[in-house]
């Protein structure tokens, strides 16, 4: 059985710290896309905290909607007391809510976005929304006709259990998005090896290039059929 661990009030924003492990960065970018997502919807998450022996609550979960919400000038904030806990629970409930979080499906958001752009206000609204141009331009780009990928589908298989080839011409069959963080030294030969994908691995690339604290983040969207 579940235990829940609720415990929501609202405290003096200048009543939290941040913990010190936080793996967590934003680039610019993300930050300003939070300060105005909060700004239009308020806060609508709370912060998870637990309590210090000083009285204080340490952030485990929520930092930057925390430090945006201080900068646009807010006095108390929503928060999740989970009580006193030892460091060891709090570090791994950092890393739990920071990582374990569902894939997006493209497809599906690609629908989303077709619906929103029908609206007098869409200008207003990619203003909000946490993708960069290019990376919207491909997402409308998007066939609406495209049959949803089947979750943790396997890549078909040729007679030999090779993986069959395929082409930007053939129906897709499954929409999967990766993520890859690298170091600015090693970007040429991460971008050699992705520029040679499409023909190596039968596949369609579509790269979105963004610079985050000094490291790359490459973002893919890759079609297999």
């Amino acid at each position: 059985m579940i235990e829940y661990k609720t415990d929501n009030k609202i405290v003096s924003i200048d009543d939290l710290e941040p913990n010190p492990w936080n793996p967590n960065e934003e680039s610019d970018f993300m930050q300003e896309k939070l300060l105005g997502s909060l700004k239009r919807f308020g806060q609508v998450a709370e912060v998870l905290v637990r309590q210090k022996s000083s009285g204080a609550y340490e952030i485990v979960d929520g930092e930057h909607r925390w430090k945006q919400m201080k900068l646009a000038g807010a006095t108390k904030v929503l928060v999740n007391d989970l009580g006193i806990i030892s460091d060891e629970d709090a570090k791994m409930l950092t890393m739990v809510a920071n990582e374990l979080h569902g894939g997006r499906n493209p497809v599906r958001l690609a629908k989303i976005l077709r619906d929103l752009e029908k609206e007098d206000n869409w200008a207003d609204i990619v203003a909000l929304m946490p993708y960069n141009s290019i990376e919207l331009e491909n997402l409308l780009d998007i066939d609406p006709k495209t049959p949803e990928p089947a979750a943790f589908s396997s890549p078909p298989t040729g007679k030999e259990g090779e993986r069959t080839g395929g082409s930007s011409s053939s129906t897709p069959k499954a929409w999967v998005d990766i993520k890859l963080s690298v170091h600015r030294d090693q970007y040429p030969e991460v971008e050699k090896m992705l520029s040679e994908a499409k023909h190596n691995l039968g596949i369609e690339t579509r790269p979105d290039k963004a610079l985050e604290n000094g490291e790359i983040l490459k973002k893919l969207t890759l079609i297999s059929s």
